[in-house]
């Protein structure tokens, strides 16, 4: 029988504005000052170092790395403050979290950092749905959702793979890798890419539907 269900958080419970105006506007305007090069230019040479930081390593996630990588002497603190503002919750996301809630233990599992978690899960207060919240590279040491980090969430929410459903927009870290462990995953295509099959759903109240 299912017990939990481990949600993802970006592109899944919230859409991903905030993170691109982040590293794809506001980085490049503090690289841009500093420097004193065009905005374009600095939004290249951000997004060179971008690649070659692999995503499979923490320091890509993280503010911190990249303001002292680009020798920006800015806090971080302000630059996510002034963006609050841009985090947008998807409509069926609280809906949906109510009504999943009262038959399953709800699990947030995010590859984000503590700090950009904190700041999400402020939203509405959405953070009183979960009973655990977890960052994959601040609180567990990964970059992604590897069947290491699945293998560590089994373990201190002492479940085996059959108990646990996982729902995320990443073909790879939230559906591939879970479901070659025996978990129940869900990949959530809001934009429909065409991907199809029994497990792929296309918003939150779809998920309901299929797990109530």
């Amino acid at each position: 029988m299912k017990k939990i269900i481990s949600f993802d958080m970006d592109g899944t419970l919230f859409d991903k504005n905030f993170d691109d105006l982040l590293w794809f506007t506001e980085m490049p305007k503090l690289y841009s000052k500093k420097h004193k090069i065009s905005f374009e230019g600095a939004r290249r040479k951000c997004l060179e170092e971008y690649d070659k930081e692999s995503k499979f390593s923490t320091r890509w996630y993280d503010i911190k790395h990249w303001l002292s990588h680009f020798q920006l002497d800015h806090p971080w603190e302000k630059i996510v403050g002034d963006l609050k503002h841009t985090v947008n919750i998807y409509d069926d996301a609280i809906p949906a979290l109510k009504s999943l809630g009262k038959k399953y233990r709800l699990v947030l599992l995010s590859t984000a950092t503590r700090d950009f978690i904190n700041l999400k899960m402020g939203v509405e207060n959405i953070s009183k749905y979960f009973c655990k919240i977890y960052s994959t590279t601040t609180d567990l040491g990964a970059s992604g959702k590897s069947k290491m980090v699945y293998r560590k969430l089994m373990s201190v929410l002492n479940v085996k793979p059959e108990q646990l459903v996982h729902v995320g927009d990443d073909e790879d870290f939230d559906f591939k890798i879970p479901r070659k462990m025996g978990i129940t995953a869900y990949l959530l295509d809001r934009k429909r890419k065409g991907k199809k099959g029994e497990f792929v759903v296309h918003s939150l109240k779809e998920l309901e539907e299929k797990l109530l």
